[in-house]
């Protein structure tokens, strides 16, 4: 039976320090990516990206970094859009999207945000064995 060939990561912005990509699921969708393409998020894309190459400029967005919300887990938010992201050596991956219901994140959306972290590690651990 032949290996499946799991997708890698698609860089959404390279930088010198640091890169801004996508996390990959166990069965290979890129979450945060279908959230930025979608249009319910479509009038937050812009000021998304604005914030996404503040990180990789000043390693940071306006002087402050993505908020930390649980486990290793991130926002970065722009109007009522929220992406989910965690930071692993100088690559920041953003894991899923939502549109804000409240001030605060919902657990479920952390909680898929962790869940996409994990598999994200794993697809990543396993493309490095297979080459």
């Amino acid at each position: 039976m032949a290996d499946r060939q799991r997708p890698e990561p698609e860089v959404v912005t390279p930088g010198l320090r640091v890169s801004v990509e996508y996390a990959v699921r166990a069965n290979g969708t890129r979450e945060a990516e279908e959230f930025l393409r979608s249009s319910e998020c479509e009038q937050f894309r812009a000021g998304l990206a604005n914030r996404f190459q503040a990180i990789l400029d000043h390693g940071d967005i306006d002087g402050v970094r993505p908020k930390h919300l649980r486990d290793n887990i991130h926002e970065i938010a722009k109007g009522q859009a929220r992406i989910f992201c965690y930071k692993d050596g100088n690559c920041w991956w953003l894991t899923s999207g939502a549109l804000k219901k409240s001030k605060k994140a919902q657990d479920r959306d952390i909680d898929r945000a962790i869940t996409i972290m994990n598999e994200n590690r794993a697809v990543r651990k396993s493309n490095a064995k297979s080459r």
